[in-house]
């Protein structure tokens, strides 16, 4: 019994016992000749800090670590209840961090006597305090760089909504994400936001590589590709490829055309024999690149394609570069025959979703874009849908909340018209959409390359998406159209755009909406 009375007497005396030591510690280091010396050329005082002193132990007064502790030259970081409780109940008579009547060192003797060394409980303290405040650093600058990211980008303030009776749909939709930690769990690769049966998520967390383009595509070499490109002064590049392999090539040769000093960028991704012969008739064989592009690597249409014109130039692989996955036919084949280039896309990235991986950015290179004016415009998107962007100022999980919420009202027919200067995106959103959607009984149908109409030729199952380059001169008819529409009360969605490049941006922000849509109506996406 006289054993648990002394042991008990240990209790909630440690850590002021602690403080007190490393006190006359602060006190032996900063009143020595030493520092007095480094104090004379301007040095400061570093001040002991003791943290969070609120209690823990509802059988402890809340103010013992306020109380206990009070010394000249010390910082208490008091939690705010035990600052109330202080200025209630607290006392401040004397220096009491200064006594040392409990003698310290003993009671650090008397616990370790009962299997307590101070030691390393004070260094597991130490270690988990420092863990805390490098989350609590990171988790700040993470908030930081996700408000420079809106602030800078200026996502928001570029979309302008006309949704009427339709706009509380999506703030419900929006809110249902939210609940669901949708934005964050999509960048942590978690495929169940979308189904729940294991095969399947394993299935589309291997589909979402798409999200990581920053980190996993060298940007540098594709700009090395491009002076590579240049200076063989080559006519004609011809992208074999088909579906996803070749929509967003097609979207900038028809955005950009010819750049000066660098080739004419021609798609191929028909097996019809005339389109074959007038591509064929179109070129210069000694003066064309050939872009075989296949994911698979055993695309039987690309595979065929790339055999002709490889035995068309001679079997000259100086002519050819091949994109594919690693370990494909292609790569092998490509490797073997001695292409001139070879890029091994991320295995982790779908043929609709590869705009701003190889697949895109390699033809975009060498037909002649600026590569890193179209990559700053990409990354400002994807830094503008970060993970930790609060979702009512996400511009993917805006646009994907509104056309899955509207969808979901019967506004099922997505309308898409752009500027004349982007008017071929649309073809790549067409895909990328009905595809990604249309399944399990459930779809959007997005509309492209139509005329805008009048608002009475529509009936109430559209919704108007309008891609507007600032500095398109031919906007003011559309303009005047879409205007219409608005009045009319069909529901409308604005994108403003700078210029051109400002689709490497849409690229990203499309797949996010897509994405978000499939959340919504809760099918894969990703899938073929």
């Amino acid at each position: 019994m006289g054993r648990v009375q002394a042991n008990s007497r240990l209790l909630g005396r440690a850590a002021i016992a602690n403080a007190r030591l490393a006190y006359q510690k602060f006190l032996s280091i900063f009143n020595s000749d030493r520092f007095k010396t480094l104090q004379a050329a301007g040095a400061q005082v570093q001040r002991p800090l003791w943290a969070s002193t609120s209690t823990k132990n509802p059988a402890y007064s809340p103010t013992m670590y306020v109380d206990a502790l009070i010394g000249r030259d010390t910082v208490n970081t008091v939690p705010p209840e035990t600052l109330v409780a202080f200025k209630a109940n607290g006392t401040v008579e004397r220096e009491t961090i200064l006594d040392m009547s409990d003698n310290p060192l003993e009671l650090f003797d008397q616990l370790a006597e009962v299997g307590i060394e101070i030691d390393t409980i004070t260094k597991r303290l130490q270690d988990d305090g420092v863990e805390a405040f490098v989350m609590a650093f990171e988790d700040l600058m993470g908030q930081i760089k996700s408000k420079r990211a809106i602030l800078s980008a200026n996502m928001m303030e570029r979309q302008k909504l006309a949704l009427g009776i339709y706009a509380t749909h999506v703030k419900d939709a929006i809110t249902q994400l939210g609940n669901a930690y949708f934005n964050s769990r999509i960048w942590n690769k978690d495929g169940s936001i979308w189904k729940d049966h294991g095969p399947t998520i394993a299935k589309i967390q291997n589909r979402l590589g798409w999200l990581d383009v920053l980190h996993t595509i060298d940007i540098n070499r594709v700009k090395a590709l491009q002076a590579n490109i240049k200076a063989a002064g080559f006519s004609y590049v011809v992208l074999l490829g088909m579906g996803g392999s070749s929509l967003a090539p097609e979207v900038m040769a028809q955005t950009f055309g010819v750049q000066p000093g660098f080739p004419e960028l021609l798609v191929l991704d028909s097996t019809n024999p005339a389109q074959i012969k007038r591509i064929e008739d179109q070129i210069k064989l000694d003066k064309t690149l050939f872009i075989v592009a296949s994911k698979s690597g055993s695309t039987i249409e690309t595979a065929c394609f790339g055999a002709y014109f490889y035995a068309k130039t001679g079997n000259n692989g100086s002519q050819f570069i091949a994109i594919t996955d690693e370990g494909s036919k292609l790569a092998q084949e490509a490797q073997a025959n001695g292409y001139r280039d070879i890029f091994i896309n991320p295995s982790d990235i779908g043929g609709r979703y590869s705009a701003l991986s190889y697949f895109g950015l390699v033809p975009a290179a060498v037909m002649g874009l600026d590569i890193d004016r179209f990559w700053s415009n990409a990354r400002i998107m994807i830094e503008a849908c970060g993970d930790s962007i609060p979702d009512d100022q996400h511009p993917g999980i805006s646009l994907g909340a509104i056309i899955g919420a509207l969808a979901q009202q019967g506004r099922d027919k997505l309308c898409i018209f752009a500027s004349k200067s982007i008017a071929s995106f649309g073809n790549w959103v067409e895909q990328l959409v009905a595809e990604s959607i249309g399944k399990e009984g459930k779809g959007i149908v997005p509309v492209v390359g139509a005329t805008v109409g009048r608002p009475h030729d529509y009936a109430s199952d559209r919704l108007f998406v309008y891609l507007k380059v600032l500095d398109d001169t031919s906007n003011a008819e559309m303009d005047e159209q879409i205007k219409a529409l608005r009045e009319a009360g069909h529901p409308r969605v604005t994108l403003l755009l700078d210029d051109p490049y400002a689709i490497a941006g849409e690229f990203f922000r499309w797949e996010y909406a897509t994405a978000v849509m499939g959340q919504l109506f809760k099918i894969n996406p990703f899938d073929e």
